[in-house]
């Protein structure tokens, strides 16, 4: 049966030729088009999209170059099987893995090439460098086909069309509005949060996150970033009602994007805890989000004397695999590495195989920690 166009339009980045060529190639790879589907004449495309056939035509050609499509006699233009064997993966990161703060993304790396290896399929690190150059190779190694897919956590918009233009199959962990993406579960870390803090029998909260506050007016490439921060303060709000735990504004600190940058985490949680300890009302239970936080959180709970549980109550984000010093009691909520590298693969190897993939959205644990 002929692909239904109802509804169905090209954006056009450039010229009508690569859009059209880009709208089949994407809906190929990503498995909306399965092999044997039989596409639109000519004529009919040509029509649809108000161009001449000579650009539908060309269009149709460099897919069939790809080995994308073929053309058979009496029937019609037919989406081939993706036949050659996925034999090597990128894995592209754009953050400096040198940097101490990148542990949890050291960690998915070792777990993401266990995972590729032990699916015979060779991973290759890409980490990008001021130059851009780990992009550019990213893209000759897609275009000769040296790789037949790519992974890449923290992808923004940008990133994701950029993805798309290089005709591989690719797979984000990402919080951006696309199917091929794995994700964490924020509502769920919220909520288990500010249960734990309930359960051990807090009323108020203060709150060191490097989540930072949405902006009002954002480029179009950070606006998928930015309404999940809008939901993520706003979960948090939810979740402080729901449980009747009280936050007050100076028990807030929220990470500025420019400390981000800056790789300031350690310094930015430890001034950040002794402002909410110096508030004339201090709070009786603490949520601290990234686990990037953790080790300046705790520094200045020992420099200023804090006894945790006595005095505080603490709960904090921490990933599963990656090793943490906790010396104080505390509750951990946990999202796995392992179980986010799996998803990863899975989520490939499924697309890569022409099958349509859904979003994974991966959800936390709580851990009673003890104490180191």
């Amino acid at each position: 049966m002929s692909t239904d166009l109802t509804n169905k339009e090209v954006p056009v980045h450039g010229s009508i030729r690569t859009a059209v060529a880009e709208y089949f190639r994407e809906r190929i790879l990503t498995g909306e088009l399965a092999p044997g589907s039989l596409l639109p004449s000519t004529q009919d495309l040509s029509a649809h999209y108000q161009t001449a056939a000579a650009n539908i035509h060309h269009a149709m050609s460099t897919l069939v170059k790809e080995g994308l499509i073929s053309r058979r006699p009496k029937i019609g233009t037919v989406v081939n099987e993706l036949k050659q064997k996925l034999e090597r993966v990128a894995g592209y990161i754009k953050e400096d893995l040198r940097h101490p703060q990148a542990m949890f993304l050291r960690q998915l790396l070792a777990l993401l090439e266990e995972e590729l290896n032990c699916n015979g399929i060779e991973c290759l690190l890409i980490n990008e460098n001021r130059e851009m150059s780990g992009w550019r190779q990213l893209k000759r190694l897609a275009s000769t086909r040296r790789i037949q897919g790519a992974i890449m956590p923290g992808a923004n918009r940008e990133h994701i069309n950029g993805l798309r233009r290089m005709n591989i199959p690719f797979i984000c962990l990402s919080s951006c509005n696309i199917d091929n993406r794995v994700a964490t579960n924020r509502r769920h870390l919220i909520d288990c949060a500010f249960s734990s803090l309930k359960e051990q029998g807090c009323s108020s909260a203060g709150i060191i996150c490097s989540y930072a506050r949405p902006k009002v007016n954002c480029h179009p490439d950070k606006q998928d970033e930015n309404a999940v921060q809008m939901d993520f303060h706003t979960s948090i709000e939810k979740a402080a009602e729901k449980y009747g735990i009280r936050l007050k504004p100076e028990w807030s600190i929220i990470m500025p994007e420019e400390a981000k940058e800056l790789d300031l985490y350690t310094p930015f949680a430890f001034e950040g805890f002794k402002k909410i300890w110096s508030a004339p009302e201090k709070p009786e239970g603490l949520f601290v989000y990234t686990d990037d936080l953790i080790t300046g959180t705790l520094l200045a709970i020992m420099h200023e004397q804090v006894k945790v549980p006595r005095d505080l109550k603490l709960v904090m984000h921490h990933s599963q695999e990656v090793a943490q010093i906790c010396p104080v009691p505390c509750v951990f909520i946990e999202n796995s590495v392992q179980e986010t590298a799996a998803a990863l693969v899975a989520q490939l190897l499924n697309l890569y195989n022409g099958k349509k993939v859904k979003p994974v959205i991966i959800d936390y644990h709580i851990k009673q920690h003890e104490g180191d």
